[in-house]
């Protein structure tokens, strides 16, 4: 993304124990940083005090005991105006909780699609990877580009 977009700077998040290959990964991209982020935890004053235009959260739904957490951070970053992406590899359904919960603060899936992903990932459901583009609800409403109905993207 910081590639394509000139003025873009992505800010991406894990938990400590990836620190070493998150850097190794992100190299010498000056528009890339990277920081710890524990959904338990009090969220970073230099995360809570930023806009996001885009949060893009994939493959974090494996747990679904942590999904109220991820979901109270999710309330916390995605503004009125910005738009959450969601990369989903299902593994168990218990993982749809995660959606659901979404749901409930306040997110609305503008678009989905599914992507397939080839038969090196032999650990996934027939399905591939869902992306799912959502919004707050109160952004959905006063836009007027806003879909109907989940179409796909």
């Amino acid at each position: 993304m910081a590639r394509l977009h000139s003025n873009c700077h992505i800010t991406l998040t894990d938990l400590a124990v990836a620190t070493d290959i998150i850097r190794k990964n992100i190299g010498d991209q000056k528009d890339v940083a990277f920081r710890v982020l524990d959904w338990e935890s009090e969220l970073p004053v230099d995360i809570s005090s930023q806009h996001f235009d885009v949060v893009v959260i994939a493959d974090c739904m494996y747990n679904s005991d942590a999904a109220p957490s991820l979901v109270s951070v999710v309330a916390k970053v995605v503004q009125d105006d910005s738009i959450l992406v969601v990369a989903h590899k299902k593994r168990h359904v218990s993982e749809d909780r995660f959606l659901d919960l979404l749901e409930d603060c306040g997110m609305v899936c503008e678009g989905r699609t599914r992507v397939d992903i080839g038969e090196e990932d032999m650990d996934l459901e027939p399905e591939g990877v869902k992306l799912y583009v959502m919004r707050d609800k109160h952004q959905v409403k006063s836009s007027t580009k806003a879909l109907n109905n989940e179409p796909h993207i």
